[in-house]
């Protein structure tokens, strides 16, 4: 791995802990609040780290997303083993968030896929213009 490269990785792993770290303070905020939506505050969090970095960098996401549902909002103590609903609403946290992370990922490839196939029209018709030009001149 170049250096660069492990370079653009640590950045990349370090906005992701910026953007968890945006959405446990959103989560933070809605149990002052009293609105119960701490699951809610990393949804954001996992979107814009699917769309924006690479694979890795959505699952890391998750998992630190997940780490501090459960850290902090879940149990009163800390770690401890949820009890069976929260852990049911971190089951389904987990299921929509790797949900929201496919749809982001397909979205990334269509976009990529529709840039390439872009990218060949535009190479064909100036390949089309040139040769018509050709041809007028020929006559």
């Amino acid at each position: 791995m170049s250096r660069q490269s492990a370079l653009h990785a640590l950045i990349n792993m370090l906005m992701v802990c910026a953007w968890v770290a945006v959405g446990a303070l959103l989560a933070y905020l809605s149990t002052v609040l009293h609105t119960h939506s701490q699951y809610l505050a990393f949804l954001p969090s996992i979107i814009l780290c699917s769309r924006f970095y690479d694979f890795g960098c959505a699952v890391v996401s998750e998992i630190l997303s997940t780490v501090a549902l459960w850290g902090w909002f879940v149990p009163p103590d800390g770690f401890a083993l949820p009890s069976i609903d929260e852990t049911g609403h971190l089951v389904g946290f987990v299921l929509v968030a790797s949900f929201l992370c496919w749809i982001v990922r397909r979205d990334r490839r269509s976009h990529a896929a529709l840039a390439r196939e872009n990218f060949e029209l535009g190479y064909r018709v100036s390949f089309l213009l040139r040769a018509l030009q050709g041809s007028a001149a020929a006559r």
